[in-house]
């Protein structure tokens, strides 16, 4: 039986509710994670032959009500946010109506994203809150861990990005002197957050930090 969050991370747990107090549906953040744990796993079968070379840290998966579909990056691939990213690549239209072709053409361009929570609420309102800082801190082996998982092959010249203006300010503070990768090199964080006027990504903005041609 899988651990529920609120066991698996519980001084995380507990920061959340400092941050939410009672409006935290447990049994649908279970499900969220689960599912997108799921879904992101699947789409390291893409890298079997491509190393990862470009690396945007996000925030975490989309909350959404129960009875409705869970979104998620790697598992519906739809929205404004998805479209901002995928267009940091050479131009050209994603294939309608098919995720899956869409996530082997990213692994082909060697594009990986890693969300630092694991707890898909609606930060909107809590992003300048101290709390939610500190929860960045607490999830940081959250981060680390999936950045050592054995399935992904790094290039020696990893490019890493930051997908949001105020969770990357907490990621910076978090990791003062840069993420270390199982390859030995250490991602600086600092000046990589993506973002334009919106505090959202930047399609030119991602371009430049990761270098893309």
């Amino acid at each position: 039986m899988k651990k529920e969050l609120q066991h698996r991370f519980p001084e995380q747990f507990n920061i959340l509710k400092d941050l939410f107090g009672d409006n935290i549906n447990a049994n649908r953040l279970n499900e969220i994670f689960q599912t997108c744990e799921e879904a992101w796993e699947s789409n390291l079968k893409n890298f079997h032959n491509s190393e990862v070379k470009y690396l945007l840290i996000g925030e975490a998966p989309p909350w959404t009500e129960e009875g409705k579909d869970i979104r998620y990056f790697y598992k519906t691939f739809d929205g404004n946010w998805v479209r901002r990213v995928w267009y940091a690549f050479p131009p050209s239209q994603p294939p309608k109506n098919n995720i899956d072709e869409c996530l082997k053409q990213l692994a082909k361009e060697h594009f990986l994203l890693i969300d630092s929570l694991p707890f898909a609420m609606d930060y909107t309102t809590k992003r300048n809150n101290r709390k939610y800082f500190d929860l960045v801190k607490s999830c940081s082996d959250y981060l680390l861990s999936k950045l050592q998982n054995p399935k992904i092959n790094w290039s020696e010249n990893v490019k890493v990005a930051l997908a949001f203006k105020l969770n990357g300010k907490a990621l910076i503070e978090a990791f003062p002197c840069g993420i270390s990768l199982p390859t030995g090199q250490v991602l600086n964080l600092k000046n990589k957050i993506a973002i334009d006027g919106s505090n959202y990504t930047s399609s030119k903005k991602l371009r430049e930090i990761l270098g893309i041609k």
